[in-house]
């Protein structure tokens, strides 16, 4: 399962706005044979929810978002 950043979050988050729509990052990711699902997170308590719905145990961050972990350290599983 991928999630994928609401574009005003990616904005907020990295002080620019991503030269790729999230509907196309979503279907490009969509298009990746070893990913099962995409999810689109568009603020940080989607990502919270989503930690938790699926019981995610691992989370890979980009530098974008730095601090994200600590933000969401009390639901991860």
């Amino acid at each position: 399962m991928v999630g994928v950043l609401g574009d005003e979050l990616a904005q907020r988050s990295n002080g620019k706005s991503s030269s790729v729509s999230q509907d196309k990052r979503i279907e490009l990711l969509a298009n990746i044979s070893s990913v099962d699902s995409v999810v689109p997170c568009d603020t940080e308590e989607m990502i919270k929810a989503v930690i938790q719905r699926y019981q995610v145990s691992v989370l890979v961050n980009g530098d974008h978002l730095p601090g994200l972990e600590e933000r969401i350290e009390k639901v991860v599983l």
